[in-house]
């Protein structure tokens, strides 16, 4: 289980150069969901044409690590147009988040590698 204190070992500087865990039952749901190859591109289908209309696309993740209770695992999907430090500052301005931390994972560690995205943790 990933706790604040681990959590701040990783950042955009710092991404953790392993796949991080899931909680059981989460794993067995990204895996029937990776399994269906039609899942896949029709999620990027849809993130492509939400990020058409806006700069970035903040939502919880689907299929979080496993992090203590306290702690909450997001994606913000996002353009060429923004950073991610530019995301994280509308964020923290506009909802007045926790952040602990967030990074963009090494390619070798990303499930959709088409998208650019960020796992941002929060907490509440």
């Amino acid at each position: 289980m990933l706790t604040r204190e681990t959590l701040k070992n990783y950042s955009m500087a710092n991404p953790p150069m392993e796949m991080l865990g899931r909680a059981p039952e989460v794993q067995e749901k990204y895996d029937t969901f990776a399994a269906k190859r039609h899942n896949r591109g029709s999620f990027i289908d849809t993130m492509k044409a939400t990020l058409h209309s806006k700069p970035f696309h903040f939502v919880p993740n689907d299929f979080p690590y496993d992090t203590s209770p306290n702690i909450e695992h997001w994606v913000c999907w996002y353009g060429k147009d923004v950073t991610p430090c530019e995301i994280i500052e509308k964020l923290q301005k506009k909802n007045g988040l926790s952040i602990v931390t967030y990074w963009k994972n090494h390619s070798h560690n990303m499930s959709i590698q088409e998208i650019n995205h960020i796992h941002v943790f929060i907490e509440n």
